[in-house]
């Protein structure tokens, strides 16, 4: 597993279980939008995923995959209210996942822990619109 790479939501392999720091949460989500809080639980959710399938990553190279899986899921997202779904995505949903990728980017280019807010935002780019065979293809 990688290492606690964001502190505000996470996975616990232990105890197949994501947790989120609803301040931070309700701080984003004050901040930024609804989105927010949705990226940081994906992100967790992503890396649960990871962990089932028994994915070799690691470092930057496993959160960019994160990162790009969210996009993935944003990606799947309706774009008019489905009633039976609940969820959809607009416009503004995606600068939100934009504002909380570079949230969680690293503080430095060279520190290649998290990823850049660059490479977080291509990565996201990525996922949405090439799918998991775009992750795949540049992240596996």
């Amino acid at each position: 597993m990688a290492a606690n790479t964001n502190p505000l939501a996470l996975f616990c392999p232990q105890s197949a279980t994501v947790y989120l720091d609803q301040q931070a949460a309700q701080a984003a989500l004050d901040q930024y939008g609804d989105f927010s809080p949705s990226y940081l639980l994906a992100t967790a959710w992503s890396e649960a995923a990871q962990t089932a399938v028994g994915s070799t990553l690691s470092g930057e190279n496993r959160v960019l995959y994160n990162d790009c899986f969210v996009g993935v899921w944003a990606g799947s997202l309706p774009v008019e209210f489905d009633a039976e779904r609940g969820l959809t995505v607009s416009p503004g949903d995606l600068d939100e996942a934009v504002a909380t990728a570079i949230l969680l980017a690293d503080d430095t280019a060279d520190q290649d822990v998290r990823g850049d807010s660059f490479s977080k935002v291509d990565a996201f780019r990525v996922g949405v619109l090439g799918g998991i065979t775009g992750c795949d293809d540049s992240f596996a």
